[in-house]
């Protein structure tokens, strides 16, 4: 009898354990991420939707946003033909049009590329987060609208990051006196629980519009994961090399997609989180930068753009 319940038990175990490795939530589980010294991320994807959390800086206050009637405000006033956008424009002012950095395509970078010039377009539009204790990477998408990872915003408890600033063109010191801090931020309500890729995405509204003096990315959502397999990338930020007071890219391309997120041959290093993953062939966004995968073979991870994100960004542009 004592023999039976012991190969029960056992069997039980087994198939528990069976199940846990071939879950769909667990996509490369046993693979770990690290980005920033921050903590440590898993690609263990949620299993539930997430809602979209609104954090406001007077009141500390976290409530859902209505998405329903976020579109319906977008569908009156930025639609197309009933249909809303899956992208959103780019702007750089016209004193800056002429300012373009020629830019290196490759599948991989054997190292990170400093930018020679961080006032040229599209680099000028790429900023630099700060926090006390702490530095990364973001990217400005309207006139007061900056996009980074969501672990570069809050902390692991979901509490915004003390003294968080923004300064876009950094390099080895602020941009001539543009820096602001946060208003209000945008993020899912799955990132504390699970800290996944496909989480790791923050909408921050600023202080001030200071957009209008650089310019902000353009940024696309796309449909289906086939469609930006293979795309050629920059994965641009701040690394954690010379203190993270320079900015570099490194190019790569996408090399599999899957919902919510990607891999790609372009490697961020720590402190290059949140900065963008931009299409190397007009310097749209596609993505944020999530992490790398620690290991022997060195891929990039980015979060993608989703058609939530873009709803949010219309909706305050």
């Amino acid at each position: 009898m004592k023999k039976n319940l012991t190969l029960s038990m056992l069997t039980i175990i087994l198939m528990m354990t069976v199940f846990i490795f071939i879950s769909p939530n667990f996509v490369n589980a046993t693979t770990q991420i690290t980005t920033d010294g921050v903590s440590i991320f898993t690609t263990v994807e949620p299993e539930t939707q997430s809602k979209i959390l609104q954090v406001d800086s007077k009141t500390n206050m976290v409530t859902e946003v209505n998405m329903d009637e976020v579109v319906q405000r977008i569908s009156k006033t930025k639609s197309t033909n009933g249909n809303v956008p899956d992208f959103t424009s780019s702007y750089t002012p016209v004193n800056l049009l002429n300012n373009n950095e020629t830019k290196t395509p490759g599948l991989r970078a054997s190292s990170l590329i400093r930018i020679a010039n961080t006032t040229n377009t599209p680099y000028i539009k790429v900023c630099r987060i700060s926090w006390n204790g702490g530095s990364g990477s973001g990217y400005l998408v309207g006139p007061n609208l900056v996009l980074t990872a969501a672990h570069c915003f809050l902390d692991v408890n979901g509490n915004v990051l003390p003294e968080w600033t923004c300064n876009p063109a950094y390099d080895y010191g602020v941009y001539n006196n543009l820096t602001s801090g946060w208003q209000e931020g945008f993020y899912g309500s799955n990132w504390v629980s699970t800290r996944s890729a496909s989480e790791d995405w923050c909408i921050v509204v600023l202080d001030w519009n200071m957009g209008n003096e650089v310019g902000w990315f353009g940024c696309q959502s796309y449909g289906t994961n086939a469609e930006m397999n293979n795309i050629f990338v920059h994965s641009i930020g701040y690394p954690e090399t010379e203190n993270c007071q320079y900015q570099y890219y490194a190019p790569g391309n996408i090399l599999t997609t899957y919902n919510g997120y990607f891999d790609m041959s372009a490697t961020p290093r720590p402190g290059m989180s949140g900065g963008p993953i931009m299409r190397w062939s007009d310097d749209v966004a596609i993505g944020i930068n999530h992490g790398y995968y620690d290991d022997s073979v060195q891929n990039g991870v980015g979060c993608r753009i989703h058609q939530e994100i873009i709803n949010i960004i219309l909706d305050h542009r």
